[in-house]
């Protein structure tokens, strides 16, 4: 597919900020939102047309982040549902809808405003070579799947069924446990192609680990059921001793 050098539209958003969480397109995310300035700038949003821009802060423990703390590319989103928890916390459904960039923060008080573009993917490349890459994504995820044994059934499903590279690698890596740093690489990165080979690295990755847990743990708990039952014979025989009149030494 041609790349286009169009520069396109910018558009103003209230701006929310998300601590150790990165939203991608098409995906409905929900989450809790308790801080003042993001209060208001849904409260912004809602009084608009549902609109709202997210981005990820790169330190999660601030809690008043700077416009230098927050990452520059995000994702605009519709807010399709508010819920009003206990105190003044809300807990909201969002759908991510595109990839955008900050262009200009044009307001910071009492909550962020900017002014952002739409990013430009690019689809450029040997199409049989992506289409190979896709299927060593899917597989990948598969071999992750069955070791991870605690994914839904629809996320393995919706990877298997889906066509496009782009839904593909965001649906896949906005269902993996990764760092903020790795998903936010992967929501910045404007080919899909390069996009799919980080992906598949991190599969590999987190699959190897998982596999390596699972042993450790595995050979942990024979430890411990080893030493339970040799506590539990051990038990058994002074008892025996006992009933014997031998005192401790059976």
């Amino acid at each position: 597919m041609k790349v286009t050098n169009e520069i396109l539209p910018k558009a103003e958003y209230p701006l929310l900020a998300l601590r150790g969480l990165v939203v991608f397109p098409g995906m409905l995310v929900h989450f809790d939102v308790g801080r003042q300035k993001s209060v208001q700038a849904l409260d912004e949003a809602m009084g608009g047309d549902q609109t709202v821009f997210l981005v990820a802060q790169k330190d999660m423990t601030v809690d008043d982040p700077t416009p230098e703390q927050l990452y520059s590319v995000g994702v605009v989103a519709k807010i399709r549902q508010v819920l009003r928890l206990p105190g003044d916390n809300l807990r909201i459904l969002v759908e991510g809808q595109r990839r955008a960039k900050v262009v200009q923060l044009v307001q910071e008080t009492p909550y962020f405003r900017a002014q952002v573009r739409d990013c430009l993917i690019r689809r450029v490349g040997d199409p049989l070579r992506d289409d190979a890459l896709l299927r060593e994504c899917r597989a990948a995820f598969s071999a992750y799947a069955a070791v991870a044994q605690k994914l839904p059934a629809e996320v393995v499903a919706g990877v298997q069924n889906a066509r496009d590279a782009e839904y593909i690698t965001d649906w896949i890596a906005s269902n993996l446990p990764l760092q903020t740093e790795d998903k936010q690489h992967l929501l910045t990165s404007s080919s899909v192609t390069r996009r799919a080979e980080f992906l598949l690295q991190l599969l590999q990755r987190e699959t190897a680990i998982l596999t390596l847990e699972q042993d450790i743990h595995s050979r942990v708990q024979q430890q411990m059921d080893d030493n339970q039952k040799e506590y539990y014979l051990h038990e058994q025989m002074k008892a025996i001793a006992e009933e014997l009149g031998e005192g401790d030494d059976p």
